[in-house]
């Protein structure tokens, strides 16, 4: 290895073999379900197939290889096997979703460079913060105490401002069209001395590919025999924790230009989560104008603003019923609401649990009502405490996500409809009307009820488990499984 850097000393010296060892820990906590009556590693295999529990058997050998590889400046990362997901919830086929170019990519990495992207991602978070603070808050994604419903109460408070015109812009593929040369001339500006960290960027970034359809989800292949790969052109892997911080620090370039350059001429807000944004005006005969600047800016960084109108809306907010769609959520001057696919998610699990639940038993609806109580409290059923700290585990729920919106008669509407089809499925099962008295009864869970309780308490910052999943050690005060076994 050539002469280190400062910078590259400082790198070396926290990439320790504890350190790996403790990040592999962290990693297996962290993707533990311990919702399920066995708590499930939720660990995926990478493209070397290499299991959880084969690494962990191996964890010596393994964490060796990490530390003298980084160490001697040749660690190389291993092709990202990839993974079709629909972005239209009403598409379920892999194969009908890329047909119908409604895919969305996500990677996964091999649990060894799992481990190497959260070290380098731990190591450059602070300085790439640095960079983000020097403009006002308008990047909510991929980032520390930020998040989608934050995002979301910020166009909302744009929206109470005036700022009633929008453009809801969407850059194409960003994930898989980021041009290499610009990016990595992007992320050289921002590393500065440091050739060893530049190098693993440079690598990671133009990581292979194993694509979905090479192996289409039979990846019991990997352990036999060598995948076929892919030269990545351009884009990078979606999906780990390094990627959103490369995103990030690649599109802070148009956060600039939007705040410093457009804003300078134009009284505008500006909101930016991962490769969505949502840029605001009071005047509505600007939005054409400010829509040909950010095509014409993104060009220039070898991006390309959606043209499709359904995919980058201009949109005038004075008009009834219009409202932005953005992270989740559907927010315009008079509130914000669940968007409409995200409901039809909680609708379609709703019909799971009720599909594979038979009705027409006391005891039936009791197990009815207990897969409910987990879909809508999450981890508040088993009402786990940290024996650490003391402290009750941090809420994990559906609505909990949600509970930023403003529309509580959207949360009426859903309960309602889950009423009906417990009534019609009882119907179908048994042949016979389930009395109004039984539902009541038998307090089954209630959305708007749940809405009302959660925004009265004002759950404070220290009066939840803080500790690291290493740290924590969560018991169960309550098990619902046990309790529906008196019956």
């Amino acid at each position: 290895m050539n002469t280190l850097t400062e910078l590259d000393k400082k790198f070396l010296s926290i990439c320790q073999k504890e350190r790996f060892k403790e990040e592999f820990a962290l990693y297996k906590a962290t993707k533990t379900d311990t919702l399920k009556e066995e708590p499930l590693i939720n660990i995926q295999m990478g493209a070397d197939g290499i299991t959880h529990k084969i690494f962990e058997k191996q964890i010596d050998h393994n964490i060796d290889s990490i530390f003298n590889r980084l160490h001697r400046g040749n660690y190389y990362f291993y092709p990202f096997r990839e993974l079709v997901k629909s972005k239209d919830p009403s598409i379920k086929s892999p194969y009908k979703a890329l047909k119908l170019n409604k895919e969305r990519i996500l990677s996964i990495a091999s649990i060894r460079d799992v481990i190497v992207q959260k070290v380098l991602y731990d190591f450059l978070y602070p300085k790439a913060e640095e960079k983000f603070k020097t403009l006002p808050l308008v990047s909510f994604g991929y980032r520390k105490n930020l998040n989608a419903p934050k995002a979301a109460k910020m166009v909302h408070s744009h929206l109470k401002d005036g700022f009633c015109y929008a453009i809801d812009g969407d850059i194409k593929k960003f994930f898989d069209q980021i041009p290499h040369n610009l990016l990595a001339k992007a992320l050289k500006e921002f590393i500065g001395d440091s050739p060893l960290v530049y190098q693993l960027l440079y690598r990671f970034i133009h990581v292979d590919r194993i694509e979905w359809i090479s192996y289409k989800d039979k990846i019991y292949k990997f352990k036999k025999e060598r995948p076929t790969r892919t030269k990545r052109r351009a884009g990078i892997p979606q999906g780990g924790i390094l990627s959103g911080l490369v995103a990030n620090l690649y599109l802070h370039q148009f956060d600039q230009w939007v705040v410093n350059e457009l804003g300078k001429s134009l009284p505008i807000r500006y909101v930016r989560y991962a490769d969505d944004f949502v840029i605001l005006i009071k005047e509505k005969e600007k939005l054409e104008q400010i829509k040909l600047e950010c095509s014409q800016f993104l060009q220039s960084i070898g991006l390309e603003l959606h043209s499709d109108e359904k995919k980058t809306k201009l949109i005038d907010l004075t008009q009834k019923g219009s409202f932005v769609n953005f992270v989740g959520f559907s927010i315009s001057t008079t509130g914000i609401r669940i968007k409409k696919q995200n409901v039809q998610r909680f609708k379609e699990r709703i019909n799971t649990i009720l599909g594979s639940t038979k009705l027409g038993t006391p005891k039936s609806m009791k197990v009815l009502k207990l897969r409910l109580d987990y879909k809508f409290f999450g981890n508040e059923m088993k009402r786990r405490v940290c024996n650490t700290c003391g402290k009750k585990e941090i809420r994990r729920n559906w609505l909990s996500f949600f509970l930023t919106i403003t529309d509580v008669q959207q949360l009426k509407s859903l309960d309602k409809w889950v009423s009906q089809q417990i009534h019609n499925k009882h119907f179908l099962d048994t042949g016979t009307r389930l009395p109004r008295s039984a539902f009541k009864q038998g307090n089954f869970p209630c959305l708007e009820k749940i809405y009302y309780s959660y925004r009265k308490q004002k759950i404070k910052a220290d009066s939840v488990c803080s500790c690291s999943p290493l740290e924590a050690e969560f018991e169960n005060t309550r098990n619902p499984f046990v309790e529906l076994f008196k019956y």
